[in-house]
């Protein structure tokens, strides 16, 4: 997820998105990508599309495991 640059927030806040919830784990740069990412914990397992890792570097954990959808 992107994060919107008039937007702030940081680790540890609730968020929620199209009814769904979580927790964001990570604010930051995710190279080679461009922008401010968030990494979130999504409460609902079905929610989550990763374990926190890109490109073989983790940037935050998460409580299931996901696999790629």
């Amino acid at each position: 997820m992107t994060l919107d640059s008039a937007l702030c927030v940081e680790a540890g806040q609730r968020v929620e998105c199209c009814g769904y919830y979580g927790t964001i784990c990570y604010v930051g740069e995710v190279p080679p990508t461009r922008g401010t990412w968030l990494g979130v914990d999504w409460d609902d397992p079905i929610r989550g599309m990763h374990n926190g890792t890109y490109k073989g570097v983790k940037y935050f954990d998460t409580r299931y495991t996901f696999y790629m959808k």
